[in-house]
């Protein structure tokens, strides 16, 4: 009984001695929080050490209610030459977790008006701009310099992350320049579970924006290290409807294919569509989903009116109005790559399109394209009418007029260059033409 007393007397006395030196401590933070701009190079000097880059801001506050304590830092830049940047940002301190393990952590973050660049170089590299030295290269490596700049420290700085509308420019080697806008996007990490939410609204032009309507929706759900790739695999989800995709975008997804400009689809789009995406080690990247694509009427001015018979004449793609088809796709990098298009639909003015299911795949083999079915006749006539051939082809294509279908087509480029074609004929017709028999005979 007596030892019950003397120990219930010690945990009453722990608590209030607790309850007074937190006390204390919530006093003293109050009344030093006016001085806290002093600090601002000493603050700087240690974000600058946590991200491994310069960090610099215009001002610092700090807000201390309780056991609330906040941190705001005004004009935040990243970089060398504020490459990053942001209007403010608000860090939430977890007072408890931060006195138990004897270093800050911090529970909630906050940014605003956050400005960033995304460049990628001749290797097909990408980089934060700012951050010049990354740990993770794109075969998996990762650098001995546990120091060197990693865009990656700075959000897992807290285990929650919001930005407030973030505008993300895009640039390439030949720098043609996009910029994508995300009005919200939230970032949460716990342990190896990492996830990402990126939210847009946006309203047809004439249109009052509804905030109740998303237009885009994006979730990537990770879970290990990002920075290990042998060990680390994604899911993600993308939700289109009606998003307006600007000239800039649709330029920058032109400039990350290899096809020629005079196969590009230019003019801005609206996007419907779902996604899903899977990746890990072991087997590759996975997508499957829908997509359609519309081009908007009254709002596509490529080229001005003195180059609209050089676009009618060099560009196959101005005709097509509307594109939508179903979607699967996979990618084990170094290795193989698939894509599959089915159910396609396809708006070309005053042309009647036939239906169609495509696969493109690369392999040790070579480059394969493959049809299931192909309509001779109707794809003939849409060849003759864009003027997509050139030369002796379209002089067969004209003298021909083949008929029927092809089935089971595949056509094969190996690495050594050599093309092969397969198909099976039914009910195949052709005109005779410089002592080609007609068919059927």
């Amino acid at each position: 009984m007596v030892v019950i007393r003397w120990l219930a007397r010690k945990f009453w006395l722990l608590s209030v001695s607790l309850v007074i030196a937190l006390a204390i401590l919530v006093q003293t933070g109050r009344l030093l929080s006016p001085q806290v701009e002093e600090y601002r190079p000493q603050i700087s000097s240690w974000l600058s050490e946590q991200l491994g880059v310069t960090v610099q801001m215009d001002r610092i506050s700090l807000r201390w209610e309780a056991l609330e304590v906040a941190l705001q830092l005004d004009g935040l830049r990243l970089g060398e030459n504020g490459e990053l940047r942001m209007g403010h940002g608000l860090f939430q301190l977890d007072l408890l977790a931060s006195l138990w393990n004897r270093e800050l952590v911090w529970k909630d973050l906050q940014m605003h008006t956050f400005a960033a660049g995304l460049s990628r170089n001749a290797q097909g590299e990408w980089r934060l701009d700012g951050f010049p030295d990354i740990s993770l290269k794109p075969d998996g490596r990762v650098v001995a310099d546990p120091k060197a700049a990693d865009p990656a420290r700075l959000f897992q700085l807290s285990p929650k992350i919001q930005i407030q509308d973030a505008a993300i420019t895009v640039r390439l080697p030949d720098d043609q320049l996009a910029e994508i806008n995300l009005p919200q996007i939230l970032l949460e990490n716990q342990g190896d579970f990492h996830r990402l939410v990126a939210r847009a609204f946006i309203s047809r032009e004439g249109e009052i924006e509804d905030t109740h309507s998303e237009t885009l929706r994006l979730v990537l759900e990770g879970r290990g290290n990002p920075r290990d790739k042998k060990r680390f695999s994604l899911r993600g989800y993308m939700q289109l409807n009606e998003l307006l995709l600007d000239e800039d975008i649709v330029t920058l997804l032109h400039e990350l294919t290899p096809l020629p400009d005079r196969f590009h689809w230019h003019g801005r789009k609206w996007a419907d569509g779902r996604l899903w995406l899977h990746s890990d080690a072991k087997n590759g990247y996975r997508l499957v989903g829908q997509l359609d694509l519309a081009q908007v009427e009254k709002l596509d001015s490529v080229l001005d009116d003195s180059a609209e018979a050089t676009i009618a004449n060099d560009h196959v793609m101005k005709p097509l109005r509307a594109f939508s088809g179903d979607l699967s796709g996979h990618w084990l990098p170094g290795e193989r790559w698939r894509l599959a298009l089915q159910d396609i639909q396809i708006d070309w003015q005053d042309l009647q399109m036939p239906p169609l299911n495509l696969q493109v795949s690369s392999d040790q083999q070579g480059l394969s394209l493959s049809a299931d079915v192909v309509d001779l006749a109707g794809w003939s006539d849409i060849l003759k009418n864009l003027d997509v051939l050139e030369g002796a082809a379209d002089d067969w294509l004209r003298a021909l007029e083949p008929g029927g279908e092809l089935r089971r087509v595949q056509l094969l480029r190996s690495p050594e260059g050599a093309v092969s074609l397969q198909a099976n004929l039914k009910g195949v017709q052709a005109k005779a033409f410089r002592g080609l028999l007609r068919l059927p005979i």
